[in-house]
């Protein structure tokens, strides 16, 4: 606290000869003092540095006008961003990777996580197409339009045929071109040979695929998505 220069002349006990402490603290003890010697008389020590108080005040060490510090806020990426690519996830010995993006959420399948040599797996892709959006079909042409699914299987692993495709839409566009939209799922079945050694396998796919609405289309986009299988 710091003094004010009133403060230290009031220490000094120089006080006019008239002033009193009972002007100062009203029912409190009086203080006298004479004429010629300006000495104290029967005032106590304690109520003679309250009343010096009240007489200057005291500083305080925070400045109420003083501007709030400066603060950083951390904020969530922007719904319409895409999300970045996650593991893959085992829910129920069922593999699922999946990426959220807009307009189209892809997800690539495995029905279960761990098989046997000579036993089959279902694997699945999913792409989920927001409204007022669709994509082209397996067969449209030009095959650069396409939807294209590059499934990439390891040794021991093998296809048992074609691509089970979902049913077509037509689309909004004047042409009427077929289209997928909403939910797709496309199915294929995989066989573990019968001399498939035990250990982990990467299965992977690349979806490439370009989205429309009835104006536009945007770039095609290209994504790769990967599950392990544990052969036992």
């Amino acid at each position: 606290m710091a003094l004010h220069p009133k403060m230290k002349i009031l220490l000094r006990m120089n006080f006019p000869a008239t002033l009193k402490l009972n002007t100062l603290l009203p029912g409190r003890r009086t203080c006298l003092h004479s004429e010629d010697t300006k000495t104290w008389h029967g005032v106590s020590p304690v109520w003679i540095l309250f009343s010096l108080l009240i007489l200057t005040g005291c500083e305080t060490s925070t400045d109420s006008n003083a501007p709030p510090s400066n603060t950083e806020t951390v904020t969530s990426l922007s719904k319409n961003r895409a999300k970045t690519q996650a593991e893959p996830i085992a829910i129920n010995d069922e593999v699922n990777h999946r990426l959220k993006g807009q307009p189209v959420t892809t997800t690539l399948r495995l029905a279960k996580g761990h098989v046997k040599a000579g036993e089959t797996v279902e694997l699945s892709i999913i792409l989920e197409v927001a409204p007022l959006w669709e994509i082209r079909t397996l067969d449209a042409i030009p095959s650069k339009i396409a939807t294209q699914l590059d499934l990439s299987l390891p040794d021991g692993l093998q296809a048992t045929g074609d691509w089970n495709v979902p049913k077509s839409h037509r689309s909004l566009t004047p042409d009427g071109h077929s289209v997928y939209a909403g939910e797709n799922v496309f199915h294929q079945t995989i066989k573990i040979a019968n001399n498939a050694a035990s250990g982990e396998r990467k299965v992977t796919c690349q979806v490439r695929y370009q989205a429309c609405d009835e104006h536009r289309c945007l770039k095609p986009t290209a994504i790769k998505l990967k599950v392990l299988l544990q052969i036992e």
